[in-house]
């Protein structure tokens, strides 16, 4: 994809950030927008339950999404699942044919999985998942390229995904902030907790007309109690003093959660009557009842030297009164774990907006770095931004143009070029003449949201310089290719019926007769081969006449042609048994074999061997070119189907080649619906392997 392509899907996926507040909005916009820019037939997000570890698919677009919509999958099944347990990228040309596919989806929903490119989201202790999307339209298969943007869209995803699950998180905690105040409200309308236990341990105590009371807390940490809260005349020495767990009538009232009244505290064997003796205080009576939370019991509350202990309602009237204690001590708590939990939740949101400034800072920067001019308007059609490429195209000088009607910049380039309305994905050519007579390849897109037009990007590449390369390029090689083709046809056929002729005897005629031969296969090879390149230059499709061949016989044919040009290599076919019958393009076959084993014998040293191995894979033909050469450098082999691409090596050992061969190798065998590969190793040889398939990839027809 275009790097104008790479801009513009990004700036879309920017206008997705106002729907990140709410995860279903957000993930449906999101699945309609992978659809657009990867012109597929479906696309999902899916994540990871923290709880539970299945992965969820939220609002999946281009299925029926009520079926789809929550579905789940056990960790690590099908294609999502692997690609959030291992968080790698995966592009399945045909999902049905690879062992991780989990068809349980398909047979839910009714949808046909063929083609598959999924991304994972993962961002340690936030957000775990994947972005897929499915077919393509055009029914093809998902490129390199596109693999990469997806994965730099699902690194903004996996922020925007996070955000929207924090901010789902703090709505939560504010709904329940919210309602622990109304019942707070409804119960009680005093907010102080040391003055809510003080007014309810004294109504206590005044109830049960008893010397004094107090509430008695589990410790968070380890298994003691301690006297939280007090009334009475042993209040400041109570306070804060701390018991085993079980200790004491109050600590087997915490252990039993059973309320327990005690008429004669000393003639009790589990009194303590240490405390007491710590306090001061002679204790002759009590009733202690548990405190009951959601956690469970939290502590109990005590009343101390009852008058009315022969009261039967008392325990019960306590309880009620141990109930509302329960419930300011469990809210305090509450407020302080949600403020704790606000604090830490507002510093990652903080930390989530400074990261997002950062990608925003360091996009501008990449923008600003760019060497195609950007310019960027907003809705009403004030500038945003113009980099410093652009700049220089239009010659803007430093005139700090940001917030400045576009319309009223004078530039008469420059408004032409804003002129343009929204390109496909080839974008437009236009012509500019000032400062000078250049042309541009433009891209413009409308950046659009849910509100409306946002602006626009306007993003310009200078290709001048190419549009004139290429123009005296072609203009040469078309040139040549004709104006070489009707004197090659001439000699050919008089060379011909000279070789045929059986008066011609002397054997040193016949020597030069086949070098000039010989000279004139090469030129003809040579002028097909221009001839092939001027086609793919021109953006036609190269055309393949389709015949059912025998490929083991055309392997031969070639191999005996070529014999005769190069005596001193051997060449070796190894073909496994069996008919070798294939639907193909004879010609253009043996084109690609000619040119692989004559780069074979010049790459090798004299008296070496070339091999040519036939092979079956299934439904795929497998032809595989073996030689003991030179070998190729790993430098060099990314570079190797490249137009007029040559070897280093080749160069400084003089080889002769003009750099077409392999080129046109590479699109012959695509235009087959095959591909080529290379191994080599220096100083070892080289070994370029062909696969396509056996019968022709599309339609039934042949040629006879």
């Amino acid at each position: 994809m275009a790097q104008g392509e790479w801009i513009a899907a990004l700036r879309r996926l920017a206008g997705l950030v106002h729907r990140a507040g709410e995860l279903p909005g957000f993930s449906k916009a999101l699945n309609e927008y992978l659809c657009e820019t990867f012109e597929a037939g479906a696309a999902s997000l899916v994540l990871v339950d923290p709880q539970t570890s299945e992965l969820v698919f939220h609002t999946a677009s281009g299925v029926p999404s009520t079926v789809l919509n929550q579905a789940r999958l056990h960790r690590g099944e099908g294609l999502a699942g692997w690609v959030c347990q291992h968080h790698e990228l995966l592009n399945i040309v045909d999902a049905r044919a690879d062992q991780r596919f989990c068809d349980r989806v398909d047979q839910t929903t009714g949808f046909f999985t063929r083609a598959v490119l999924c991304a994972p989201l993962y961002r340690a202790g936030q957000v775990e998942g994947a972005i897929e999307v499915l077919n393509p339209l055009d029914g093809g298969t998902f490129s390199a390229a596109q693999g990469e943007l997806l994965e730099v869209i699902a690194e903004q995803v996996e922020l925007l995904v996070s955000n929207a699950q924090l901010i789902e998180g703090l709505q939560r905690r504010n709904a329940e902030l919210t309602t622990l105040i109304d019942i707070d409200r409804a119960v009680n309308a005093e907010h102080d907790l040391e003055r809510l236990l003080g007014t309810i341990l004294g109504s206590a105590a005044e109830v049960a007309q008893a010397a004094g009371s107090s509430v008695v807390l589990c410790d968070e940490v380890g298994d003691g109690l301690t006297f939280f809260h007090a009334v009475g005349p042993a209040k400041d020495q109570l306070v804060g003093v701390r018991m085993r767990a079980g200790q004491g009538i109050v600590g087997q009232c915490v252990a039993t959660g059973e309320s327990i009244h005690v008429p004669d505290a000393y003639s009790d064997s589990r009194f303590f009557k240490q405390m007491d003796a710590k306090t001061g205080f002679h204790t002759t009576s009590l009733i202690a009842v548990p405190l009951r939370a959601a956690a469970g019991i939290i502590g109990a509350l005590e009343v101390v030297n009852l008058q009315r202990s022969e009261e039967p309602d008392l325990v019960r009237l306590m309880e009620a009164f141990a109930s509302q204690a329960a419930v300011a001590i469990e809210r305090a708590q509450l407020y302080q774990r949600l403020e704790r939990r606000v604090d830490a939740a507002d510093a990652q949101l903080r930390a989530t907006n400074l990261s997002l400034e950062a990608e925003r800072a360091k996009l501008r920067a990449m923008i600003e770095q760019m060497a195609d001019g950007v310019i960027m308007v907003d809705g009403d059609g004030r500038v945003l931004l113009v980099n410093e490429a652009a700049r220089a195209m239009f010659t803007l000088g430093t005139q700090r143009l940001e917030g400045l009607p576009a319309l009223e910049i004078e530039n008469v380039s420059l408004a032409a070029t804003l002129a343009v309305g929204d390109t496909d994905p080839a974008g437009l050519e236009i012509a500019i003449d000032q400062p000078r007579a250049r042309t541009l390849r433009v891209h413009a897109a409308t950046v659009a949201a849910a509100e409306g037009k946002v602006g626009k990007v306007v993003v310009c590449a200078d290709i001048t310089e190419l549009k004139e390369l290429a123009a005296i390029r072609t203009e040469l090689v078309s040139f040549v290719s004709h104006e070489l083709r009707t004197p090659l046809t001439s000699i050919k056929g008089f060379l011909s019926a000279m070789l045929s002729d059986a008066r011609l005897k002397e054997d040193d005629h016949r020597t030069f007769i086949r070098i000039i031969d010989h000279e004139c296969d090469r030129l003809r090879r040579m002028v097909a081969d221009l001839l092939c390149m001027t086609r793919i230059d021109s953006g036609r499709v190269l055309e393949v006449r389709w015949t059912r061949l025998d490929l083991l016989q055309a392997v031969q044919h070639v191999v005996e042609a070529q014999k005769v040009y190069s005596p001193e290599h051997t060449m070796v076919i190894d073909a496994a048994p069996g008919e070798w019958l294939v639907e193909a393009d004879l010609d253009k076959i043996e084109q690609i074999l000619t040119n692989l084993l004559n780069n074979a014998m010049k790459y090798s040293p004299r008296g070496t061997t070339v091999t040519i191995r036939l092979r079956r894979d299934g439904e795929l033909v497998v032809l595989r070119v073996e030689d003991c050469g030179y070998g190729i450098a790993p430098e060099d082999i990314p570079h190797l189907f490249q137009q007029y691409g040559r070897l280093q090596d080749a160069q400084a050992r003089r080889i002769p080649g003009t750099g077409l061969g392999l080129y046109l190798v590479k699109h012959l065998v695509e235009a087959h619906g095959g591909r080529i590969t290379v191994e080599s190793e220096l100083g070892k040889g080289s070994a370029f392997t062909l696969t396509w398939p056996a019968r022709r990839p599309w339609g039934d027809g042949v040629d006879a």
